[in-house]
């Protein structure tokens, strides 16, 4: 799903163009740190024998031995080239065998986000307040999501802005346990002498 709002702004990218001057490193090495680690992105290079290559290329012993594991393994990272091969910075092999047509480099984008579920049920729903400012209290029960069962029923006190015709959630508070609600009533029937 993609917001509706860009999570960048200009501004932010102006900040962190000012910040890696100040700081004297790159703007991404800032936006790495700035950004939540579920917004990010990753690539990964991975590294194919070039179809098309005709096999004339002259190659050092470093280089025909990266050759020669991605014709018997396929496809690799740069990180189990690495490994596999034993060779260590093995950018600028891979590199120079890259320039010289005997591979090809694909990046591949990966997402570390991962969708969170949540399995609610709701139970109950009373408006303590309408209008401009709407104060809607729920009674709801969560699925646990390693047992598949649902746990106690909890309360959730939401306060809502309507804007342009559409309630917008500004502020909730959940209650969550019996415990806790019982200890809120006795406070408010002490504070109001109910």
């Amino acid at each position: 799903m993609l917001d509706s709002q860009p999570v960048v702004t200009p501004e932010l990218i102006s900040f962190w163009k000012w910040i890696a001057d100040y700081y004297i490193c790159s703007p991404g090495e800032v936006m790495t740190a700035a950004m939540p680690a579920g917004m990010k992105l990753a690539s990964e290079s991975i590294i194919t024998i070039n179809p098309d290559d005709d096999g004339n290329a002259t190659l050092s012993e470093r280089e025909q031995r990266v050759k020669d594991m991605l014709a018997t393994d396929g496809k690799m990272s740069v990180s189990v080239l690495e490994s596999k091969t034993g060779c260590k910075n093995i950018m600028s092999t891979v590199r120079s065998l890259y320039d010289k047509g005997v591979v090809r480099v694909n990046e591949v984008v990966a997402s570390k986000y991962k969708a969170r579920q949540e399995t609610r049920v709701e139970l109950a729903k009373e408006y303590l307040s309408k209008g401009a400012w709407s104060t809607i209290m729920f009674l709801y029960q969560e699925k646990n999501a390693k047992t598949g069962e649902f746990g106690e029923p909890k309360v959730s006190v939401r306060r809502y802005q309507k804007q342009q015709g559409v309630l917008k959630q500004r502020s909730k508070f959940n209650i969550s346990s019996k415990e806790q609600a019982k200890a809120m009533i006795a406070i408010l029937n002490k504070w109001y002498e109910l």
